[in-house]
């Protein structure tokens, strides 16, 4: 199978792994409500957020070097095993802590929800960026789809016969992360065993240096950007009520959910670039652009005429306060997919640091915007700061693009416009032989 069918399959499939996590956050929140649900949901952001610092983000170095075929897989398995062992490590000593202990574990869980999530996402994070590097679409999302549609189903189920507690549920959904994160280790090894070499002598430490080296310059622009996309939830948190948070953050979910288009073509396309398969990228960006705005203006028309008794019927009474945050999330989200498309081509030629100054731009809006319009205007005010925030990252970016690269952002719009008018001939092109994008 050729590079191009490669990309175009592992767009596909990421994108039934995403329908699938869809699916299972609209179960998760349907059974545990808006108040639970949303409990959960703001602890695990801040696991999440704990993950990118212990681990320094070791996943993306893993990923750029292991595509670039410049260390050896022993090496970078190493790596990522030794960060989750650190990370794990530090959770522990953390939740030992009663005065740090609240804010990764909620008060009915048991110590090791928090254990089972970091590791089971440290793990699956890694062996993904591996599975990617080596041109592997398929597995690792066929994998993670079927244990997220697995989930979906036991929450839906038990929601009808309560089979099991809530308490038990929890555990069930926390554990789940570790199953998943089993299961693509093994596949991973199975394909490449003769790779893998059980010598400590194999490993390179000048290599071990360069993978955390880039590490943590992504760890830099990670950390910015996770602030930028969710640190309203704190504020949200402090001036709302719990209820009205849960409705905020599955908002963000909703939008989240939009983000997986353009995360899904980062996580392909990187690689590509780190290798040289691409070598330039006007036409793989605006072929992003033109599928992006219309997916886009699709779920804004679509939620503009469906109103706010559509989140009712889907998710139930408890989200009734979430409609007009999502309708307002639909253009921020599409600013930063737009944003997120210029920043693969930095990331994947090492220039992350130019991610970095377009990140920190919205970071500054967000910030002053949140405490703007937050403590007056609510949940609907930080959707608003979030659009504003947003844009203030796509204009960075579109002027980095334009001043740091032999490529233009004008040239990447006419290339747009030129899949606009001749979008059949372009279709049929793709469908056929994915001649869109040429390399």
């Amino acid at each position: 199978m050729n590079i191009k069918k490669k990309l175009l399959w592992g767009f596909i499939w990421r994108m039934f792994f995403s329908l699938s996590l869809f699916i299972l956050n609209i179960a998760f929140a349907k059974y545990f409500g808006a108040i639970e649900s949303g409990q959960v949901y703001f602890i695990t952001t801040a696991l999440s957020l704990y993950i990118i610092f212990s681990s320094v983000n070791i996943e993306t170095g893993i990923g750029f070097y292991a595509a670039a075929k410049k260390v050896n897989l022993t090496t970078t398995l190493f790596a990522g095993l030794l960060f989750t062992v650190i990370s794990v490590m530090i959770l522990l000593l953390l939740q030992y802590f009663p005065a740090t202990r609240d804010y990764f574990s909620g008060k009915s869980w048991d110590w090791y929800y928090s254990v089972f999530y970091v590791t089971g996402n440290l793990l699956a994070s890694i062996f993904c960026a591996l599975f990617f590097a080596y041109n592997n679409y398929v597995w690792p999302n066929v994998i993670l789809a079927c244990c997220m549609l697995i989930l979906a189903a036991f929450f839906v189920i038990n929601d009808q016969f309560w089979f099991y507690t809530r308490e038990e549920s929890l555990f069930v959904y926390f554990f789940f992360f570790i199953v998943q994160a089993l299961i693509l280790i093994l596949g991973f090894i199975s394909k490449h065993r003769k790779e893998i070499k059980l010598n400590v002598s194999v490993i390179n430490k000048r290599h071990l240096k360069s993978i955390i080296h880039y590490s943590l310059i992504a760890l830099i622009s990670n950390v910015v950007f996770f602030l930028l996309y969710r640190m309203d939830y704190w504020l949200v948190e402090y001036y709302t009520s719990a209820s009205e948070l849960g409705n905020y953050i599955q908002a963000s979910r909703f939008g989240q959910a939009l983000l997986i288009a353009p995360s899904i073509f980062s996580a392909i396309i990187i690689p590509r670039i780190a290798d040289k398969s691409i070598m330039r990228f006007d036409k793989p960006a605006a072929f992003a652009f033109v599928i992006l705005a219309f997916i886009f203006l699709f779920f804004l028309i679509f939620l503009l005429f469906a109103g706010p008794p559509f989140f009712k019927i889907l998710l139930g009474e408890d989200y009734i306060h979430m409609y007009w945050p999502s309708v307002i999330k639909i253009p921020a989200i599409l600013f930063l997919s737009f944003s997120f498309i210029l920043g693969t081509w930095f990331a994947g030629i090492n220039k992350i640091i130019y991610n970095i100054y377009s990140t920190v731009a919205g970071v500054v809006v967000i910030i002053v915007s949140d405490f703007l319009l937050i403590p007056a205007y609510g949940i609907i005010g930080a959707a608003v700061a979030s659009l504003l925030a947003y844009l203030a990252v796509f204009i960075t970016s579109v002027y980095l693009y334009n001043s740091k690269t032999n490529q233009r952002f004008g040239d990447l719009l006419r290339f747009c416009r030129s899949i606009v008018k001749n979008r059949r001939r372009y279709a049929k092109e793709l469908w056929a032989n994915l001649n869109l994008i040429d390399y």
